[in-house]
């Protein structure tokens, strides 16, 4: 009897390493190649800034190099944007959209700075019906699917990295190239902000011919942001504003959240004559001032956050001139457990935060 149930037992196992083993490799071979094109681009958007580093790359010695690698990496992946309204039986021509479309992902995901259910999508060999759309809350963006095969993609780069005097090529609809150089980096136009507003801009130049929606890239051919219009002036949002929600549609999610704080303060490395007895003689963080309210947004604190503490940095990346409290929030999402290291009364302190929802 013992033989026999051992042998029994030896055989169940052996099946079940047998079925296991194939289960995987099938899975292996569904998700691997839908994954693979965009997850290292998407890893290294949602890290945390600046705390890996990346090999040096060579600069494009001439304009013409740059455009080559534009033409290469870029230009497949911008389309043209079809209202279901212009559609007729005799189609429409490729010069009455003025609405570009990015390539995020070589099955259908797109960005787009509007797009409806129906509407039609050119990429240079292809045509697709928008048959989803999920809105980012903060930017009005759109992400929007259509069903396509092997579409080219974008290779994702640093907004955040895009600096005063860079040179950027604008991509519209139907693959019209501008080029332009950066004339200034902004962040606001108040002294009191919010944590959570990503207020981050890239102000170029001649950009009153650039349309809305359209693909900024840098010279390398990576996608560094896209043009979006404030009271009529033409800016770029760094593309790191949109990678958290583009996450979430991947996941996929019907609606996308942002992570917040809940706080309002000042930003000592962005702000003039700030009251001494209030910085304390520090020139970067972020100064909690007037009543705080992180319970608002569901935040959870280890230490109650107080009127007058200043917030030095998040996981050891200090809130700078090169990065603000609300930029170094938007590697993050709602749930994780973040630490902040703080300031008050000229004494540091650590504080772990587990952040809460954005109310918009």
């Amino acid at each position: 009897m013992k033989t026999t149930s051992l042998s029994h037992i030896f055989s169940l196992i052996l099946l079940s390493l047998v079925v296991g083993l194939g289960a995987g490799i099938i899975g292996t071979a569904l998700t691997t190649d839908y994954l693979s094109e965009y997850a290292f681009g998407l890893s290294r958007l949602t890290e945390p800034l600046r705390i890996t580093q990346e090999l040096p790359r060579v600069i494009p010695k001439n304009y013409e190099d740059a455009l080559s690698l534009l033409q290469e990496r870029a230009l497949p992946a911008v389309g043209s944007l079809f209202e279901k309204a212009q559609m007729t039986e005799t189609g429409v021509p490729f010069s009455l959209s003025h609405k570009p479309v990015i390539a995020l992902t070589s099955d259908g995901w797109l960005l787009a700075s509007q797009a409806a259910v129906g509407d039609h999508v050119q990429w240079q060999t292809q045509q697709c019906e928008i048959d989803k759309r999920i809105e980012e809350p903060l930017t009005g963006f759109v992400f929007a699917h259509c069903q396509t095969n092997n579409v080219s993609v974008v290779n994702f780069g640093s907004g955040y990295d895009v600096a005063v005097g860079d040179q950027l090529f604008i991509v519209s609809a139907a693959g019209v190239v501008n080029v332009t150089t950066v004339s200034s980096v902004t962040w606001g136009t108040q002294s009191m902000e919010s944590s959570d507003i990503p207020l981050r801009r890239i102000h170029m130049l001649s950009s009153s011919a650039f349309e809305q929606g359209s693909a900024v890239f840098n010279l390398f051919g990576d996608l560094v942001g896209v043009v979006s219009y404030t009271e009529g002036v033409a800016e770029m949002i760094p593309f790191e504003q949109l990678s958290n929600a583009f996450r979430q549609v991947l996941l996929p999610s019907d609606s996308i959240v942002h992570p917040a704080l809940g706080l309002q303060g000042i930003d000592l490395s962005r702000t003039v004559g700030v009251s001494p007895e209030l910085s304390r003689g520090l020139h970067q963080g972020f100064l909690l001032y007037a009543q705080q309210t992180p319970e608002a947004v569901n935040t959870t604190t280890s230490l109650e956050l107080l009127e007058g503490d200043i917030i030095l940095s998040i996981e050891g990346v200090a809130i700078d001139s090169l990065f603000s409290i609300d930029d170094l929030l938007t590697s993050y999402v709602v749930g994780d457990e973040i630490h902040l290291t703080i300031d008050r009364a000229g004494l540091q302190q650590e504080v772990t935060v587990t952040l809460g929802e954005l109310k918009i």
